[in-house]
């Protein structure tokens, strides 16, 4: 039993280092996830007094970047990365709802290992683009709003041996958006916590 175990570890460490290597060819990649997203109760800034509160939301997020190589061509931990985000939340005790979309760019870091797994750690700026209906109880008088983005990621993925050029991965991601104006209403900064599912394909 002992032996079929070590046999079984041994299988997965070698198809991680057979994955790793052919990574190293194919620079450029594409992802596509999807989460869960709890966006934190909100204060009114000014124009009104009072706490927006949400429901569970989602949306998805799409993405190309490039993995930085060494001088000698070999790939680094290091990754770029342009996104796209779509996400919505349904205002609690109201009609009305939040969608925002955002455009970051982001750094990544993937932290090496021998396990077959591969932690990463990340970091974005952008932009959102913000709608929130009037019918939310809060008495805006402009659907729309522009702001700062900035966010935060921390994740694991994995390469399955039969799919040498995809990596699944689980992340955690913070967003947070500064202080959007809805016309009159002025909120502080919405701050969003997400847990995301999805795929890198490398090319």
């Amino acid at each position: 039993m002992k032996r079929i175990a070590l046999g079984a570890l041994a299988t997965i460490f070698a198809a991680g280092s057979a994955n790793a290597a052919m990574l190293d060819n194919t620079p450029w990649y594409v992802s596509l996830g999807g989460d869960l997203t709890w966006i934190t109760d909100t204060d009114i800034e000014s124009g009104a007094a009072g706490t927006v509160e949400f429901e569970i939301g989602g949306g998805a997020n799409l993405a190309a970047g490039y993995k930085i190589a060494n001088i000698d061509g070999t790939l680094t931990g290091i990754r770029t990365e342009l996104e796209l985000g779509y996400h919505s939340a349904e205002v609690d005790n109201a009609n009305g709802s939040l969608k925002f979309g955002t455009i970051m760019a982001n750094l990544y870091y993937d932290i090496p290992t021998s396990l077959g797994f591969t932690p990463f750690i990340g970091a974005g700026v952008g932009a959102a683009r913000l709608y929130l209906s009037r019918d939310a109880g809060i008495g805006n008088t402009d659907d729309d709003a522009n702001s700062f983005a900035y966010q935060g990621v921390a994740g694991v993925s994995y390469t399955p041996e039969a799919m040498p050029t995809t990596d699944l991965f689980i992340s955690y991601r913070y967003l947070g958006i500064y202080q959007p104006e809805f016309g009159n209403i002025e909120l502080e900064s919405v701050h969003t916590n997400s847990v995301e599912v999805g795929l890198r394909y490398h090319f």
